[in-house]
């Protein structure tokens, strides 16, 4: 499977994502696919964040994180991977710049950028005959939809973090 890397990410995605962002809904809705929920006044930073998972534990997937201040994604072996964070486990801490997430032990685990970690879940990709990015964004139903340039061909949707 070919994503694209992290640092590479081609501006023809992104001026696609920004229009079909764009497109979908009015003002007062946000971003295409974004609904309100209980956990929309969150600060959820530039987290990606849906209200329930879509994956369970039997697939895994590891790298390392890359944080800034519009993405968290996966560098999974050079190739950039946008997490989707459950909201029900999943804070974000604005002052660390630290995603955390609740273990299913109850522990809670703070990530910051160039973590390792490997996390249960599911993914689709545009290469493994999934949506692409303009269907992905509108089929998804958002607490806070990721930052336009942040979607990659390769999309992440996390249950739980196994490993550190």
């Amino acid at each position: 499977m070919r994503r694209m890397s992290i640092r590479g990410r081609g501006v023809a995605v992104s001026a696609a994502v920004v229009l079909a962002v764009a497109c979908g809904g009015d003002a007062s809705d946000g971003p295409a696919g974004t609904s309100a929920s209980p956990d929309a006044g969150a600060d959820w930073g530039p987290l990606a964040v849906v209200a329930a998972p879509e994956g369970g534990d039997d697939a895994l997937i590891s790298g390392t994180l890359e944080i800034d201040d519009r993405c968290v994604l996966l560098d999974e072996g050079g190739e950039a991977v946008l997490l989707v964070w459950p909201s029900a486990t999943t804070t974000w801490d604005s002052s660390t710049s630290a995603v955390s997430i609740a273990t299913p032990d109850g522990q809670r685990v703070a990530l910051e950028d160039g973590d390792t970690a490997t996390f249960s879940g599911g993914g689709s990709s545009v290469a493994e005959g999934g949506s692409s990015v303009e269907e992905f964004l509108a089929s998804t139903e958002w607490v806070q939809a990721p930052s336009p340039g942040c979607v990659t061909d390769t999309r992440w949707f996390v249950t739980n973090l196994t490993s550190t």
